[in-house]
């Protein structure tokens, strides 16, 4: 895309908005628009449509598996606004894609099941020869989103229509908040509910599971904000179930970040209304006790989440896990990408070669427009909502501060445990939160003449000292030069417009609503310049699967498949197809398998390691069996190994060690081990409770026994078999002590074999073993959670019912 043409393009989407919002005060004059709520319903509407016009009727999708296919397959993109052609979708501003590929994507797909087929999801065996359910915290299993998809039946449709539903969501109560508690103009809740949905961390973080919980967060301050000026039943729980919404999204990281955000904007919102009373001290720890309140009951509520996880902390390592992260300060020359990612940067993929050294951390767009009204939120005279923004315009600073690094500030965050090791890309929430309230009140002082004319002029000043940094630090120059030029030419355009348009408006008072709604206007269509969404039309790929899958799914039964790249069942996505898969991209697993895991690919270069994830996600580049131990491969169950059909050298090499090609595919090629092993068998003689039980590769010569598992499912094992003399039967799934037995009707110990198998003594004879696995803490968990699900629910009803009793009774 040349200058030229995008100027046209962007002028075209400006002349369009300005259209648009001429329709909206015509449609504000129709009687039925007098209803606010179902006003705000049809603005948030109307919004959803402008944001996401390419899924709401050109038919593309959010889901990440579907980009990811559309890219393997060449597919055409589907495009509304336009992109520059030297993007793809992995550079287009998308933050943790993997997540959603890889996570929680695939265990929708996996509590689908669970829901089809009335399976426990506390147990996964198709991810790293068995995982915890929600213990693993970042896929999402038990979130609003998974759980609604799940009962809903599924697929890409289902998908995005609960994104936009959510979404929806999510503006209308930006819209319900700024004209009901904040009291501000229509036009500044319009403003700020466009830039809540194009902000750079909410165009990020579209479909991925870092940030699911975005939707969610203006429903929790909304429900705060009201249970502070009206206590009653109702508003506490409806701030409960809000809370209870936006907690079952457990990536914890951007979930706690989300929480503290909301705590804070809560206090400074009751110490804003109480200033002025003489009781306002214990007014404001009345409301903060209520909120903590609201918290404890809505923590509760998911009881049947995190009593699981609490209960297996110390297993998973979780906790140990984040300790162990190094926070990295952004470069300064990243300050430019505050007000757009288009010239050095792009978002959090770089669009250069050798960018991301320059930038050193993940720094999210906000827009100049959207900053320069943000600017605008300090009032020139007394404003009542004072204490509210100030806290805001403290988080925003703070938060910016540890991002890159300001001393003082540093100290202080490196104090905090835990806290201080949550990465920028997760505490960049709380500054996007905190600027769509000062991009209302900002907007709302426009309307008024009332903001400090000298603070837009300090915001543009830091635009321009970034520009001068990245240009300095990085220079201007090739690929895609006449792009940054053009984009750098865009941002002093902006810039002058917002000055100019500010200036004017404090000029010119009578025409104040027709420049503020300019600026909105302009505020929209950079941001959607700026967002670059990139998608492709929905393939389906977990109902429409490759051929490789389905020829697995037909064949692979009780054993296992080990993927060498990022196709078929590599990572979760076994459990996307019930394939029980020996890899795991989710920090949640087992010591004991994690140990065996490692013993078995410890010949892998560290190149082909992903992290500290049980991984096989690059090893498909180099051609060495030698790389794994291939008896604790076949110990484990592994029937096939999946890798892509291009390598041919590596395909050759398995043949020659014996191995066979079963099934090539357009991008994979499936080879069966002939040396696997049954995922049951019998060993002899019987081993000691109190043993190690540990097996060397010779045990084939001791006529190792297959037995039958005559019943498989997440959570219960049933296994049959007869017995020449007491001996060791073995499961090669993970052992964990919530796994009970029972041999023939009585309890038995499950003993560890290799350090992470389950093992089971037996008796001479027929038997029968049965094994199941329930958290500790479920039986309270599930009480507790009945109860508040109860009362949440039942004052929302009674409440409801007698609201609309009154309507029919006048």
């Amino acid at each position: 895309m040349n200058a030229m043409s995008a100027r046209i393009e962007y002028w075209t989407l400006v002349t369009i908005l300005l259209k648009m919002s001429i329709l909206k005060n015509w449609l504000s004059g129709l009687k039925w628009t007098n209803s606010p709520m179902l006003r705000q319903a049809l603005i948030a509407l109307t919004i959803i449509c402008l944001v996401f016009p390419d899924v709401v009727f050109t038919g593309s999708t959010f889901r990440m598996t579907d980009h990811q296919w559309g890219v393997f397959d060449h597919s055409e993109r589907t495009e509304v606004y336009p992109v520059p052609q030297h993007l793809s979708w992995y550079t287009s501003g998308l933050n943790d894609p993997g997540g959603a590929l890889f996570q929680s994507e695939p265990m929708m797909e996996f509590m689908r099941y669970n829901f089809a087929t009335f399976n426990s999801p506390y147990w996964n065996p198709y991810s790293s020869a068995g995982a915890l359910g929600p213990e693993t915290l970042v896929d999402l299993k038990f979130s609003v989103f998974t759980l609604a998809y799940a009962a809903l039946g599924g697929g890409t449709h289902v998908y995005d229509l609960l994104t936009l539903f959510f979404y929806w969501i999510g503006v209308f109560f930006v819209l319900r908040m700024c004209e009901g508690p904040l009291r501000l103009h229509p036009i500044a809740g319009i403003t700020a509910a466009i830039f809540y949905l194009l902000n750079g961390f909410a165009v990020a973080n579209v479909g991925s599971n870092v940030a699911q919980s975005y939707a969610f967060i203006p429903l929790c301050l909304y429900s705060s904000f009201v249970l502070i000026e009206r206590r009653s039943r109702f508003s506490f729980a409806a701030a409960t179930a809000s809370y209870m919404a936006l907690m079952s999204f457990t990536f914890l990281p951007t979930t706690i970040s989300s929480i503290l955000v909301i705590v804070a904007c809560t206090a400074g919102f009751s110490l804003s209304i109480s200033w002025q009373n003489p009781n306002r001290i214990q007014r404001i720890l009345d409301a903060l006790g209520t909120q903590a309140l609201v918290g404890i009951v809505a923590f509760l509520g998911l009881a049947f989440i995190y009593l699981p996880v609490i209960e297996n902390i110390a297993v998973t390592g979780t906790l140990e896990g984040y300790t162990h992260r190094v926070f990295w300060t952004a470069s300064w020359s990243a300050l430019l990408s505050l007000f757009s990612p288009s010239h050095f940067f792009e978002s959090y993929r770089a669009a250069d070669v050798g960018v991301q050294q320059v930038a050193g951390n993940t720094i999210f767009h906000y827009g100049v427009i959207g900053l320069g009204l943000a600017a605008c939120s300090w009032r020139s005279d007394a404003d009542r909502l004072r204490p509210l923004m100030v806290i805001n315009i403290f988080i925003v600073f703070v938060v910016l501060f540890r991002v890159f690094g300001v001393p003082g500030i540093t100290e202080i965050a490196n104090m905090l445990p835990i806290l201080r090791n949550l990465g920028e890309q997760y505490i960049l929430v709380a500054v996007s939160v905190s600027l769509i309230f000062l991009v209302a009140f900002g907007t709302d002082n426009t309307l008024r003449g009332s903001f400090v004319s000298c603070l837009p002029f300090i915001m543009i000043g830091f635009a321009a000292l970034g520009a001068a940094l990245a240009a300095h630090i990085y220079g201007l120059h090739s690929p895609n030069l006449p792009f940054k030029q053009f984009s750098l030419v865009l941002i002093a355009l902006l810039s002058t417009a917002l000055l100019l348009i500010l200036w004017l408006s404090q000029r010119f008072v009578k025409y104040r609503i027709y420049l503020t709604s300019v600026l909105m206007v302009l505020m929209f269509a950079e941001l959607i310049a700026d967002a670059k969404f990139i998608r492709y039309a929905p393939h389906d790929i977990f109902t429409k699967p490759t051929s490789d899958v389905a020829f697995l799914k037909a064949n692979v039964g009780l054993a296992r498949t080990m993927t060498l790249g990022q196709y078929a069942t590599s990572m979760e996505a076994g459990s996307a197809y019930q394939i029980q898969e020996v890899t795991s991209l989710n920090p949640g697993y087992l010591p004991g398998y994690a140990h065996y895991f490692r013993e078995m690919t410890k010949g892998l270069p560290k190149q082909y390691q992903w992290g500290d994830f049980l991984s096989l996600a690059f090893p498909h580049k180099d051609q060495h069996l030698s790389f794994y131990n291939w008896w604790m491969v076949s110990l484990l169950g592994v029937k096939f190994i999946i890798l892509p059909s291009t390598n041919l050298e590596y395909i050759n090499e398995f043949k020659r060690d014996g191995y066979r090609v079963v099934h090539v595919s357009k991008f994979t090629t499936v080879i069966e081990n002939p040396h696997v092993f049954p995922r049951a068998f019998i060993l002899n003689p019987q081993i000691e409770e109190n043993g190690e039980i540990t097996l060397s590769p010779d045990i084939r010569a001791n006529s190792v026994t297959a037995v039958k598992i005559s019943s498989y499912r997440n959570a219960a094992v049933t296994i049959q078999g007869t017995a020449s003399q007491p001996s060791l039967v073995v499961l090669t799934d993970n052992w964990h002590s919530g796994w009970r037995a029972q041999v023939n009707g009585k309890e038995t110990k499950i003993l560890q074999v290799q350090g992470t198998f389950r093992g089971i003594n037996v008796p001479t004879g027929d038997f029968q073993i049965e094994m199941w696995y329930t958290p500790k803490t479920l039986p309270i968990a599930i009480i507790l959670s009945t109860i508040v699900l109860f009362f949440v629910l039942g004052t929302l009803l009674v409440v409801l019912i007698k609201k609309t009793r009154s309507v029919h009774a006048r």
